[in-house]
């Protein structure tokens, strides 16, 4: 988990948005190997084991206990071997559908799209790339710019993310709620082809594998008003 995402991060309890606070115990130059997320509002905590952030915990006893679980099971790989160039090809669609053509932001990549986590980010521009229920051969890797999280829905504040791309697992009632609160103004998401389109959002583009869609402005996004002054007259 790298530590330039933390503010970015959410609480997923339900009451008002909150930012996160980190207490890192083990960190390898900007990336925070392990250590407990914090909720300042409701008292919640996420640990972080191996550099993934699992917001399917909220507190430190529930994840000592479940560790050897967790161990033996892991998250199953859901992601076939690709060969080479069909991951280069993926990468460059994926890049092109999410609209990377300028440098900065937080892209989302949900399930089986993990795996092209790393590479995506050597390809984007000073991207930082959030891989969320990635398979467990692609998770927790160290990569610059690349974090890692287990999630029931989007763990990102509102409009912290230039876009997402979803499987279709996690294209599904909270998890499209999650993804398109997540994106700024403009922002793009990417979901499987028959996927219906969530509010928020229109359509761009669709193919036989997936539709482009990108998130509606906001009222904070309405053209500013020129006002004004009048001046109060003298008194007599």
């Amino acid at each position: 988990m790298y530590s330039d995402l933390i503010q970015r991060l959410r609480c997923v309890r339900p009451h008002a948005p909150s930012g996160l606070v980190v207490v890192a115990d083990e960190s390898t130059g900007r990336d925070i190997r392990r250590g407990v997320l914090g909720c300042p509002v409701c008292d919640a905590h996420y640990p972080i084991r191996d550099g993934v952030a699992d917001f399917t915990r909220v507190d430190a006893d529930e994840e000592r206990t479940s560790e050897a679980a967790r161990d033996a099971s892991g998250t199953p790989s859901r992601e076939p071997e690709r060969t080479r160039n069909a991951m280069e090809e993926e990468v460059l669609r994926a890049a092109a559908l999410l609209d990377l053509s300028t440098p900065g932001g937080v892209v989302v990549l949900a399930g089986e799209w993990g795996a092209l986590a790393a590479p995506l980010a050597h390809v984007a521009d000073r991207v930082s790339v959030m891989a969320v229920n990635a398979a467990r051969d692609t998770e927790g890797r160290a990569e610059p710019g690349v974090s890692f999280a287990r999630a029931a829905e989007l763990p990102l504040m509102a409009g912290s993310a230039r876009a997402a791309m979803l499987d279709a697992e996690h294209a599904t009632g909270e998890w499209l709620r999650s993804a398109v609160d997540a994106l700024r103004p403009g922002g793009r998401l990417v979901a499987p082809a028959g996927v219906p389109l969530p509010a928020g959002v229109h359509e761009l583009a669709h193919d036989a594998r997936q539709w482009v869609a990108e998130r509606d402005a906001g009222p904070d996004t309405l053209p500013l008003v020129a006002l004004g002054v009048k001046r109060a007259r003298p008194a007599p």
